[in-house]
């Protein structure tokens, strides 16, 4: 990825990341215990659910749209997409669902950089005729 364009996917990234952490850093004792509701009710859950596939669906055309994701993509951007919101998720649970155990740049910093790691893919190598 060239450096032009890999500070622009940065930027694009962190705009991304950024709302999300500062949500759950104001309401993260909240999310935390809307999900945790939603393990013994079956409405609340159903609207989680919802909420994580309308994200998904969200990332899973972001990323589809991104040029160096096009050259290098993933076997499955879907998965990827959903991986990608399931970790942010429970890591921003984890950071912000009780006292804050952290700044909110610093969640933004290592949210930003797995992300951007992700983007900056390599080529996987050949498979083995032996690979199963």
């Amino acid at each position: 990825m060239d450096a032009e364009r890999q500070e622009g996917d940065l930027e694009a990234v962190r705009a991304a990341v950024e709302p999300a952490v500062r949500v759950y850093q104001r309401h993260g004792p909240v999310l935390r215990a809307v999900t945790e509701a939603g393990a013994s009710n079956p409405e609340v859950a159903a609207r989680g659910a919802e909420l994580r596939r309308r994200f998904n669906e969200l990332a899973t055309d972001s990323l589809g749209k991104l040029p160096g994701l096009r050259e290098n993509p993933p076997a499955d951007v879907a998965e990827s997409a959903r991986a990608l919101n399931l970790l942010n998720e429970a890591y921003l649970r984890d950071a912000f669902g009780h006292e804050p155990r952290l700044s909110a740049e610093a969640a933004i910093q290592t949210l930003t950089e797995i992300w951007a790691a992700f983007l900056d893919r390599r080529p996987a190598p050949p498979k083995s005729p032996d690979a199963r």
